[in-house]
């Protein structure tokens, strides 16, 4: 069995209008699932299924708290005006190497920031993350 090379991934997080969330760390996405509808007659023993709607999941975004990216205009406080604007990102692209990326697939669909974090341990180290509910589209490898 051979190994596979991995991506040291190159963590960044671009939201609207092209502006880089700074000092993020990692990146997931979770939940895409598309429903399973029943699909049985009365005269069939097992049941069957058809695929029905899909849900794009939920983008989950976390790292550093950066108090220099906290502008309106800009990442991390872009990031907090959206949120609290229920307003879709115009863009996230999510990068797992120097030019590759996912991002909402076609084009099509939103990105709602659903929750923002901020925090701080016990050495100091603050913290942000927020987490993208896709709404309307799925994300996928586009570069």
């Amino acid at each position: 069995m051979g190994t596979v090379a991995g991506y040291l991934g190159k963590v960044t997080v671009v939201a609207t209008g092209e502006k880089t969330v700074l000092e993020m760390a990692t990146w997931a996405l979770s939940g895409a699932e598309t429903d399973m509808m029943e699909d049985t007659s009365f005269t069939e023993a097992y049941k069957g299924f058809v695929p029905g709607q899909t849900d794009g999941g939920i983008v989950t975004v976390s790292g550093n708290y950066d108090p220099t990216d906290d502008d309106a205009a800009e990442g991390q406080g872009h990031v907090l005006i959206q949120w609290a604007a229920k307003a879709a990102l115009d863009t996230l692209k999510c990068y797992y190497s120097g030019t590759g990326y996912w991002g909402l697939f076609g084009g099509t669909g939103d990105a709602y920031v659903q929750s923002v974090e901020v925090g701080t341990d016990q050495t100091g180290l603050a913290t942000f993350s927020f987490v993208v509910k896709l709404s309307g589209g799925y994300f996928a490898k586009l570069n």
